[in-house]
């Protein structure tokens, strides 16, 4: 780690320190905390149910039942939930996570207690920072990470990728990731069917999943016959969906000139547009098959694609939580700075809002089809803002077609189950992991009510109100820092 990393390692050290001693668990760990006359949602499938009381523990659940009826032992810290709604804690399932002092935070403050790293340039300091969070040492998360991404040949994102040429390279990878403390292997673009099919292999040998792209040799049925557990963006499922693959490989196809990246923008538009108009719902049943039985999830990540093709409406709009993301990060998101939007034409533009729809619409369908889709939000993007941004993404959810509760699944229970955790996270039961959010309002009558936080419970420990607070103009700082430095 180098000396600056140590640094900030500290100073993040303290400020964990101070929230736990001014949360109201800080006095002693041992002092059960009960929280009285809340409406539970616990994520079950149970209808929710007013007038409970939940007793915490150390980092447990201790005790669940009706408030008149439930004796709660003598000496708990009381938190009154009258009016309030308690929800389990948020997972974010794509996340690239670039600092400690500011995106990590982020999440806690907004209740996102587990993250799901997909592939950074920085993997040996962020191995550390998983280290530290699962110590209690830093102010962070739970983090799961791939820790870089293994692609083919150029790479397609150089700086976070491990470049692999054939399957014995595709294995030794595999297995060096995991010697290093990977959670999972990721896989990307540019991989050869060769190398693809080894990865497949050897995680499945030593018992690593693996997640992320699907390769442009690979098909999406193929990827999830191969075992892919999660799918990210959603893949190339549109496409394969095509009643007419020929037409979109034309439309690919189609000449233009060496760096106009303007005809690289139309021409891409064009490919949306032939994808939407052969879109075959029969083809797409097939693979929702395939999904369901191959249990392989779909990270849809509407918010970095909400994010992309909005991106004109939301700079001129603003985003009063920009103040949480350091300047030059702000001004590479704006429409006439970032590689790729200022080289949009009106043609795409309006494509891409149709295709966006298309996404929209297949998110829909798929939860229709019982497939497994998890919260992710592919932070640190344009207006992915870390924490706030799952947020979003359950907005997005709902606006797709998904039920408030169905949204709520998908960053709660659903990431559990991937994990393979679902026995002590994700819904709010006796024994459980005390990871919890108090909120002010009903999130199942309204999904933007799970942004109205009173309390976070991260292992037990409270972080009222003000402890959130405290986190958030702690993080507003680190970002006008990293002007400075």
């Amino acid at each position: 780690m180098s000396k600056f990393a140590r640094c900030l390692l500290l100073v993040c050290c303290s400020i964990f320190a101070s929230l736990t001693v001014s949360s109201v668990t800080g006095q002693s760990k041992a002092v059960p905390v009960a929280i009285t006359n809340v409406t539970l949602i616990d994520m079950t499938g149970r209808a929710p149910r007013r007038g409970m009381t939940i007793v915490l523990t150390d980092d447990s659940i201790s005790k669940i039942g009706k408030t008149h009826r439930l004796r709660v032992p003598r000496g708990s810290i009381m938190i009154d939930g009258t009016g309030k709604f308690v929800i389990p804690a948020l997972w974010d399932m794509h996340v690239h996570i670039l600092n400690f002092d500011r995106m990590l935070p982020l999440f806690v403050a907004n209740g996102v207690l587990e993250v799901r790293d997909l592939g950074v340039p920085n993997m040996n300091e962020l191995l550390e920072w998983k280290k530290q969070a699962a110590a209690g040492a830093i102010l962070s998360p739970r983090i799961m990470t791939a820790g870089r991404v293994v692609d083919g040949d150029p790479p397609a994102n150089p700086p976070y990728s491990v470049i692999v040429r054939n399957a014995a390279e595709a294995r030794k990878t595999v297995r060096d990731l995991r010697a290093k403390g990977v959670d999972l292997i990721k896989v990307y673009e540019i991989l050869s069917r060769e190398s693809y099919f080894a990865i497949a292999d050897e995680t499945r040998k030593i018992g690593l999943p693996f997640a992320g792209h699907t390769p442009s040799v690979i098909t999406t049925i193929e990827a999830s016959d191969a075992g892919q557990r999660s799918i990210e963006h959603l893949g190339r499922i549109l496409e394969d969906c095509s009643s007419a693959p020929e037409t979109i490989k034309a439309r690919q196809s189609e000449p233009i000139k060496k760096d106009d990246y303007f005809a690289f923008t139309t021409r891409l538009g064009r490919v949306y547009d032939a994808t939407i108009s052969t879109y075959s719902r029969k083809k797409a049943d097939t693979i929702f098959a395939h999904f369901r039985r191959n249990r392989t999830w779909q990270v849809p990540t509407l918010s970095v694609k909400n994010g992309r093709t909005f991106i004109d409406e939301l700079d001129a709009k603003g985003d009063p939580r920009t103040k949480y993301v350091e300047a030059s990060q702000q001004n590479y998101w704006k429409p006439q700075v970032g590689f790729f939007s200022r080289y949009r034409t009106p043609e795409y533009i309006a494509s891409a809002k149709r295709y966006f729809q298309k996404e929209q619409d297949l998110v829909r369908d798929m939860q229709k089809a019982r497939v497994g889709i998890l919260a992710g939000t592919d932070v640190p993007n344009a207006y992915v803002i870390a924490g706030f941004s799952l947020h979003d993404e359950l907005e997005l959810l709902v606006k797709a077609g998904l039920s408030p509760m169905e949204a709520l699944v998908s960053a709660t229970r659903n990431p559990a189950e991937y994990a393979g955790e679902l026995g002590r996270k994700g819904t709010i039961q006796r024994g459980k992991i005390a990871n919890l959010i108090l909120l002010d309002g009903d999130p199942l009558k309204d999904i933007q009510n799970t942004t109205r936080i009173y309390a976070v419970v991260q292992n037990g420990k409270v972080l009222l109100r003000r402890d959130l607070d405290r986190i958030l103009s702690d993080v507003e700082a680190a970002a006008n820092r990293s002007v400075e430095n």
